[in-house]
């Protein structure tokens, strides 16, 4: 009989690849692992970690949904004989912990692994396209700007241009990122690698931007939530930021 582990954790992307380290221990101890992701999350699935991960989309039918839908709100870690069900959604419920680094500690882990023996699947071929999309051209000077966050559909916004005035707009592009049918929000890697500057607001391309070859001179994030969400996301990377509240 396989050892089940079904981890909650349907929306953010940021959020689930964070917590992929998570989801490979369970794999390594011998669980098959089933997460289901939310519709628009469930489309990057090609650039995860997949080696014993069943990723699904969680508005359709999937292995143990009933079992999920009756945990869903319990907000309880439960493991029970070769079962486990880790509700990371509801982590710092759970445990006294920020947010992020709770998902960790709720199984007994140190969240400052969460970048150990991960990699970024990256489709360069789509890359390039997007570049080709956006007349980015060879060697140009741009500033990413991304000012969305919240998985779609939800999609909320916040202004970030008061970053503007600290940055050298001297023959600078302004690439804006939007969600494109074509293109996962993986495909931006190579655009944001080579910007002049970025501006965001706090969001999952922080955490991809820990693996990526940045040239950027400056990067600019607004916090959504203000100083609180400063406190909450301190200590989770090494790329450096300037805060702007």
């Amino acid at each position: 009989m396989n050892k089940i582990c079904l981890l909650q954790q349907e929306c953010g992307i940021g959020d689930v690849f964070f917590c992929q380290n998570i989801a490979k221990r369970y794999v390594n101890e011998g669980y098959k692992v089933i997460w289901p992701l939310s519709p628009f999350v469930y489309t990057i699935r090609e650039h995860l970690c997949n080696d014993g991960i069943e990723y699904y989309d969680a508005s359709t039918d999937f292995p143990y949904k009933e079992q999920f839908q009756q945990l869903y709100h319990s907000k309880k870690y439960i493991k029970q004989n070769d079962f486990v069900f880790v509700p990371l959604g509801y982590a710092s419920h759970i445990v006294s912990e920020k947010v992020m680094p709770a998902k960790y500690l709720l199984c007994d882990m140190d969240y400052k692994i969460w970048k150990n023996d991960i990699n970024i699947i990256r489709n360069l071929e789509r890359e390039q396209r997007l570049r080709s999309l956006l007349n980015i051209n060879e060697g140009e000077q741009y500033c990413l700007v991304n000012n969305n966050y919240v998985t779609p559909p939800d999609i909320h916004t916040r202004d970030v241009s008061f970053a503007f005035k600290d940055l050298d707009n001297t023959n600078l592009k302004f690439i804006k990122m939007n969600i494109l049918s074509e293109f996962s929000v993986f495909d931006w890697c190579g655009i944001i690698e080579n910007a002049k500057y970025i501006v965001t607001v706090d969001t999952c391309i922080m955490y991809f931007m820990e693996f990526l070859k940045l040239k950027s001179e400056k990067n600019c994030c607004f916090p959504r939530s203000g100083k609180h969400t400063i406190n909450e996301i301190h200590g989770l990377f090494e790329t450096p930021w300037t805060y702007y509240i």
